[in-house]
């Protein structure tokens, strides 16, 4: 191994090599402020050849920037050190895309004294996209978890509707969101949440509510779409999409730039469509939407449940209104079960009650022969067991007994159930106490 220094000139090519060809930005600015080197890299992002940027003003080739970089250059020129400076723009005003990247700024002395600036300009764009797709992804994660745990508890659609929007804003980082609804011609508002800047308000205004009228103009946008075609609908870019062109004007000035809907089902039928809001274009990639559409299974889901619900809840209350239809009336009621032995009674009314004495615990699971006695005709009764036996309604006069032994009269009128094979399942008969109603005793 040599003990000779090394060569000076080598040393200052072999820098000037690593300065050139450096991927990061690299520069010297002088105490006037003016550039007196610039690397390849820094020139690339500048869009000028190296050596024009040479002796002029930093102000005059990135003044979009200057106004925020001269208090920094003015500090590193009374000697401090500025590390990692964030800074990002637009690439075009039309494109919605941005650059980022990192500046650090060093003070270069000689003899003790400041002569001018070392800058270090790192571009962190794709680490930014990276960054920004990762929390993309992870907010749907979140989002899709959330939503998979509200479908289970949601009480009624309004909660379901108004919990999946406040998810997707919250968690899912969209700006806007609503769920639409049919009726009639139209999509009416079912929930909604996050920061439209006035645009719902705008368009109700405007006239422009969503249509699925297929041959009305306003069924042309994604929720339209979503529900005449069954399938979700996505726009990336309002500003170039032609279908959005009667809403374009209120959305973008509600910071809006695309959206995506996605049909949910109840039964198989669409009755309601997720309308989710980006703020910035191109938001839905391909990937973004697949996971998004693993929400609408689950939402449909929820549906299917709800509507479930509602019609068991509906049948209870036919069946409550029913009941007390029964034991309002004065007549007495009974069920009898004609697959059991013996023709047990499954249930009595109030009027039953009222009528013989007998409570419903008392003579359900018994035969209705407990209320004859010595003076019921034999020949009703066997007409009675002639008509169950052949499964045919049939109407008796005989006299019953009320729990306390009176004897009274009654009309029966029996008329057989029959279940979906076509067989007798059940006898309902109706008791008219035709004693009171006369006014005669039998005793």
């Amino acid at each position: 191994m040599s003990d000779r220094p090394p060569n000076a000139a080598a040393t200052i090519e072999a820098f000037r090599a690593f300065f050139e060809d450096a991927t990061i930005g690299m520069a010297v600015v002088d105490r006037e402020l003016r550039y007196v080197y610039v690397n390849r890299a820094l020139a690339l992002r500048h869009e000028l050849p190296a050596q024009a940027h040479v002796g002029r003003p930093v102000a005059e080739i990135i003044p979009q920037h200057w106004e925020r970089i001269e208090p920094l250059f003015r500090r590193v020129l009374d000697g401090e050190t500025i590390a990692d400076a964030h800074f990002s723009e637009t690439l075009a005003p039309d494109s919605g895309e941005r650059r980022y990247w990192v500046s650090s700024y060093y003070p270069l002395r000689q003899d003790g004294s400041v002569t001018g600036i070392g800058l270090l300009i790192n571009d962190v764009t794709s680490l930014q996209q990276a960054e920004a797709a990762l929390r993309v992804r992870t907010n749907m994660y979140s989002m899709l978890a959330s939503t998979n745990r509200v479908v289970s508890i949601c009480a009624s659609r309004d909660e379901l509707f108004r919990r999946v929007c406040e998810i997707a804003v919250n968690e899912g980082g969209f700006r806007f969101a609503w769920v639409g609804v049919p009726y009639l011609d139209t999509m009416r508002v079912g929930a909604s949440a996050g920061d439209d800047r006035g645009y719902m308000q705008a368009i109700e205004d405007a006239d422009l509510r969503i249509s699925i009228d297929p041959n009305d103009f306003r069924s042309r946008g994604p929720m339209g779409q979503a529900v005449l075609r069954g399938v979700r609908a996505v726009i990336n870019d309002f500003s170039s999409a032609t279908i959005i062109a009667p809403w374009r004007e209120h959305a973008l000035r509600a910071g809006l730039q695309g959206s995506a809907a996605f049909p949910m089902r109840e039964r198989g039928r669409i009755t309601a469509v997720l309308s989710l809001y980006a703020g910035s274009r191109n938001f839905f990639t391909p990937e973004l939407v697949d996971a998004l559409g693993e929400i609408t299974p689950a939402l449909s889901t929820a549906l299917d449940r709800l509507a479930l619900e509602d019609e068991r809840a509906a049948n209870e209350a036919v069946l409550l209104l029913r009941d007390r239809a029964l034991n309002a009336t004065a007549e007495g009621v009974l069920i009898t079960d004609a697959r059991a032995f013996d023709n047990p009674v499954v249930y009595a009314n109030a009027g039953f009650e009222r009528m013989t004495g007998y409570s419903g615990d008392e003579i359900v699971g018994r035969n209705c022969r407990v209320l004859q006695g010595e003076a019921t005709d034999p020949a009703a009764r066997a007409t009675l067991r002639r008509h169950i036996a052949a499964g045919e309604s049939c109407t008796v006069e005989l006299v019953n007994y009320r729990r306390g032994g009176e004897p009274f009269l009654v009309r029966l009128s029996l008329s057989p159930i029959f279940g979906s094979t076509g067989a007798v399942t059940h006898f309902v008969g109706v008791l008219t106490d035709l004693t009171r109603s006369t006014g005669d005793s039998l005793e």
